[in-house]
């Protein structure tokens, strides 16, 4: 079950269904072919970002609590695995956080993982990328408030879709 619901959650984060192909010099260890693709913003620093891996695919990992201040950008604490319980207060907490933005209904929450992907490489498309402007082989760049705030958007709209989704399948698996 953790495997179905680490996939699905993956296959809503738009660069882990979208890339930009052209010679890249710097991808991080462990990324194949670095000369074709920035391996899913993997290759693209975010000069004020300030977490372990200051690249364009983490931030779009942790956008649903990013904090932007001072022309700065980090990321919120993770729940403890540890001390986090489903109803505790942490975890309400972070829902509510999430819960911030405008979620349409899910028009298609059963399982059709092909057209979730094609969906989510739209967004990847668009958002994550589109909305970096001209230059995408520039490997380092800075954000401004509007782009990380886009990001927190759509992160936490397709953590909201996601979590529908999953419960969706989840019953169809093992009944209501």
């Amino acid at each position: 079950m953790a495997l179905i619901i680490h996939l699905v959650g993956d296959i809503h984060q738009p660069l882990h269904c979208a890339t930009h192909y052209y010679a890249q010099p710097k991808v991080e260890p462990g990324h194949k072919r670095p000369e074709l693709s920035d391996a899913g913003g993997n290759a693209i620093g975010i000069s004020n970002f300030h977490d372990q891996y200051p690249e364009l695919h983490q931030l779009w990992d942790t956008a649903y609590k990013l904090n932007f201040s001072n022309g700065e950008i980090k990321s919120g604490p993770d729940l403890s695995v540890d001390s986090t319980t489903p109803n505790g207060d942490s975890v309400k907490k972070a829902a509510k956080d999430v819960q911030t933005v405008q979620v349409k209904t899910c028009d298609t929450c059963k399982a059709d993982f092909a057209a979730w992907a094609k969906e989510t490489h739209e967004l990847g498309c668009s958002t994550a990328y589109g909305l970096l402007g001209q230059d995408l082989e520039k490997s380092e760049r800075t954000l401004d408030e509007n782009y990380v705030k886009a990001a927190h958007d759509m992160a936490c709209k397709q953590m909201c879709i996601a979590a529908g989704r999953l419960a969706d399948l989840l019953n169809d698996l093992y009944g209501n």
